[in-house]
């Protein structure tokens, strides 16, 4: 028998968050999407990051889910979405930008925002265009860390539908795919690197800032 164990990075909510070294340039389509599971209830007012960039964060703050691009000006336009933060419980969250439509999922649906004094499915904005580091678990602001566990992180430089998005949330993805511009696994479990899952790049490898960062959420047995 052989057995193999998932593990998750667990963010303190006060000073823990990861960076990539590398910029990138994602102003077209894309879509970010994780597992993350917060420990805290986000009720603290601020805005409190799961995973984004120098352009764009998901993040919650009192105690529901927000969205938010840099528009083409420069500037941050933060949407509240009907998706209310649950402690101690998993979700899978995306966001993914068609053109200039933005919308946003979680788990197995699609979730609204709330855009000029009303609910809507999608909304459109302009992006600014700069190249930006990633950020996991806070922005490096203070009041801007995450408390929970994040888990398979992926970037692509597409637009996915809701079937790609939740067939893929429950399997490794192929590093092959098309248009998978990022993706971090955390299975390493240890050490001081979280590599950057389909090719070698010191770039965009994040470096945990403890081994208490590595946290067992999973494991598999097979016999053969």
């Amino acid at each position: 028998d052989s057995s193999e164990t998932d593990t998750a990075l667990s963010f303190n909510g006060s000073s823990q968050y990861l960076s990539t070294g590398g910029t990138v340039g994602l102003w077209g389509d894309q879509t970010w999407e994780a597992w993350v599971k917060p420990t805290g209830d986000c009720s603290q007012g601020t805005n409190a990051t799961a995973f984004g960039s120098g352009n764009f964060v998901l993040f919650c703050n009192s105690s529901s889910w927000w969205l938010s691009f840099k528009d083409s000006a420069g500037s941050w336009s933060g949407y509240k979405t009907t998706e209310k933060v649950v402690r101690n419980e998993w979700v899978h969250l995306a966001v993914v930008r068609s053109g200039s439509t933005i919308t946003f999922y979680a788990n197995n649906r699609q979730s609204k925002t709330y855009v000029s004094s009303a609910w809507v499915d999608s909304y459109t904005q302009s992006v600014y265009q700069t190249f930006v580091n990633i950020w996991i678990g806070g922005t490096g602001s203070a009041g801007q860390y995450f408390e929970g566990l994040i888990d398979e992180v992926k970037v692509w430089s597409e637009a996915r539908t809701l079937t790609q998005i939740w067939s893929g949330a429950h399997a490794s993805e192929d590093i092959s795919s098309s248009g998978l511009l990022m993706y971090w696994d955390s299975n390493e479990g240890s050490g001081s690197a979280l590599s950057r899952a389909q090719r070698a790049d010191d770039n965009f490898n994040l470096t945990p800032s403890s081994p208490s960062q590595w946290v067992p959420v999973a494991s598999t047995t097979s016999s053969g």
